[in-house]
């Protein structure tokens, strides 16, 4: 089953560009030959960004520091795994995201495939719907859009015109009826990131939400059951790290204290109510308030550079992107620390990047 099909884009953001130079080296392909624009450039231009930075490792380097573990063969069939890419074709400049049967330590095919346009961050709240933002293919504005659940890959159900910028990540408890926080990588008015409040019911967006400390790209963002929201965000356009925390996800919110992130990444909350940040130079952090003061809870190294994850159901396994590897990786997770399970990467083509990854269904706590 496949969605969404874009035209061939104009021009592909530096952060793509920069990176294909050293991963594409002995693979079929090519790259289009285009001068990068500057940020300014690419927000009034409406380009595709990716959040992967220039400085990131290359492929095929593995930085695992944890226990090797084998998956619990015992484990049932339950759901499905989700696994983008922001461009799964260079000649086309489309990305995708496939479902997989849960657990996949087999590496199997996927079930079925969305296609989408330029994917850095998503999220599936919890009836299972999934939200899925999309660059500007060239002729439309980007959107938020959102397929229906259960049943992976599900119908659209409907778009939401982002006419601030381009999307960095998404979460809601109920897309379809709640509201649908949104991380912005950068809005067209300042070039840094910011959130947006959106509603699929008046298929529109509230003002954007800021703060004077993210003075970078937005990254991932976090909301809870009372309405506050919180964003990852860089401090130099990829680089650096801020979390800030906006109490009913208004106002001028405030920079979160007690912070150990090298850089910035996804972040979701745990079936404890902990805020989980993904760094991504490659480890996570578990932290317990965060509004504003955060008290570290555990940080764990990861098997490659990650951007985004999130956790099954029931909370004790997290699926993330694994950039560095083009490949989806699976540990058990617990507050405390992770250990790795599997990592699979079938249907997925490794020519660009694999940023995301998640469960659905997912934690209640999203």
């Amino acid at each position: 089953m496949r969605y969404f099909t874009s035209a061939l884009c104009t021009a592909v953001g530096v952060g793509l560009l920069a990176a294909c130079a050293g991963n594409l080296s002995g693979q079929s392909g090519s790259v289009p030959s285009l001068m990068s624009p500057s940020r300014v450039e690419r927000a009034n231009n409406r380009t595709p960004i990716s959040l992967v930075p220039g400085w990131m490792h290359a492929t095929g380097i593995q930085r695992l520091h944890l226990g090797m573990a084998f998956p619990d063969k015992k484990k049932k069939p339950a759901g499905a795994l989700y696994a983008s890419e922001f461009y799964s074709n260079l000649s086309e400049a489309e990305g995708l995201i496939n479902a997989y049967p849960n657990p996949n330590s087999k590496n199997s095919p996927p079930t079925c495939t969305i296609n989408g346009y330029a994917i850095n961050g998503w999220g599936v709240d919890l009836q299972q719907n999934l939200i899925l933002p999309a660059a500007s293919d060239g002729t439309s504005e980007p959107s938020i859009n959102v397929y229906a659940g259960p049943k992976p890959c599900g119908k659209l159900l409907g778009s939401i015109a982002d006419t601030n910028g381009q999307a960095s990540d998404a979460k809601s408890f109920d897309a379809t009826k709640d509201s649908i926080y949104v991380g912005e990588i950068l809005a067209t008015s300042t070039s840094v990131g910011d959130v947006l409040v959106c509603s699929l019911k008046t298929s529109s967006c509230g003002p954007p939400v800021t703060n004077s400390a993210i003075t970078g790209y937005g990254g991932g963002i976090a909301a809870d059951t009372k309405g506050d929201c919180w964003m990852s965000a860089a401090t130099s356009t990829t680089s650096g790290f801020v979390l800030v925390y906006w109490k009913g996800c208004k106002g001028k919110g405030a920079v979160a204290t007690g912070t150990k992130n090298a850089g910035f990444g996804g972040l979701f909350f745990d079936a404890k109510g902990n805020l989980v940040s993904i760094d991504i130079t490659g480890a996570l952090y578990v932290y317990s308030g965060c509004d504003p003061k955060c008290k570290l809870v555990s940080s764990s190294a990861l098997k490659g550079d990650s951007i985004f994850g999130n956790l099954n159901q029931k909370g004790d396994e997290i699926a993330m992107g694994d950039v560095a590897n083009s490949d989806v990786d699976v540990y058990k997770y617990a507050p405390t620390g992770l250990k790795y399970l599997y990592s699979f990467s079938n249907g997925l083509n490794g020519t660009t990047y694999t940023e995301a990854a998640g469960f659905s269904p997912t934690n209640k706590n999203l």
